[in-house]
């Protein structure tokens, strides 16, 4: 997996690709090289391959927040927003201690892409609720998110949409 992130650090996505599938070939059941495919595979727009990592991931490792959110954020990519919202709900659900991975900034994330993921559906009431209290458990927007993930600012969001 090290070389993997060495590859991927010098911008060889290919390279770090094909690491990554040696490392699953070597070890099947350990659940970061399925999330780090996952995750190459979600920024190369192959949303349906890396929901299928992060289900693999979450069947070897059902206490992992991040897969949860991982793969709630590419159903949300591919509009299927009651899925996404079922995934963020379960990472959510995770409690801190339960988890292998200890992560303690995922449940922030979560928050704002349930209120994204309502504002999918068109239900704004919702999505103003949950982007309110992304902020309010500390989520900070940063700019480049919106290239990256394809998401705005919740702040900006609120101003617009919520009364």
């Amino acid at each position: 997996m090290n070389l993997a992130l060495l590859y991927e650090k010098w911008d060889k996505i290919d390279l770090s690709m094909n690491a990554i599938n040696k490392a699953i070939l070597i070890n099947p059941y350990y659940s970061n090289s399925y999330i780090a495919r996952g995750e190459r595979r979600r920024k190369m727009g192959l949303y349906k391959e890396a929901i299928s990592d992060f289900s693999i991931a979450i069947m070897l490792d059902s206490t992992n927040k991040i897969s949860f959110n991982n793969r709630g954020l590419c159903k949300f990519y591919i509009k299927d927003y009651e899925e996404a919202i079922f995934d963020f709900e379960k990472a959510l659900s995770i409690n801190l201690g339960e988890s292998f991975v200890e992560n303690f900034e995922t449940d922030k994330y979560s928050y704002n892409n349930i209120a994204n993921s309502y504002f999918g559906l068109g239900n704004i009431n919702r999505a103003c609720e949950y982007w309110r209290l992304a902020l309010n458990k500390g989520y900070q927007y940063k700019s480049e998110w919106k290239e990256l993930y394809n998401i705005d600012d919740p702040k900006l969001l609120i101003e617009k949409y919520c009364k």
